[in-house]
């Protein structure tokens, strides 16, 4: 069964909008003084935070390159893993958690 034109166009766009979201925080992460700061203040190694931006830009590129549906899954499952990690920092420090619908949005679009 042949998925219908507006539904394919639905996924494409919200798989774009959700790739330029992750793509956005890899550079921040990467080149925002301000990000590092935060990352030192959690107490993560410098380090950890170059390599979390390296692995969201690859998972943005399994998400849109034509590759297997495995590999495909372990982008989504790894961005959904990191959405999760994130509210529940957030959570921990008593924050308030402003952006909650974006974020169900982005753990529900597959």
């Amino acid at each position: 069964m042949k998925a219908s034109k507006g539904l394919v166009a639905g996924f494409w766009i919200s798989t774009a909008l959700f790739a330029l979201q992750m793509s956005f925080t890899a550079y921040a992460q990467l080149r925002l003084p301000q990000v590092a700061e935060v990352f030192a203040h959690l107490g993560f190694p410098a380090y950890f935070r170059v390599e979390l931006s390296w692995a969201k830009l690859l998972g943005v590129v399994l998400m849109l390159a034509p590759v297997p549906a495995r590999l495909k899954e372990w982008a989504y499952a790894g961005f959904a893993i990191n959405l999760a990690v994130t509210y529940l920092r957030r959570r921990s420090e008593r924050r308030a958690v402003r952006p909650i619908l974006p974020l169900t949005l982005t753990l529900n679009l597959r």
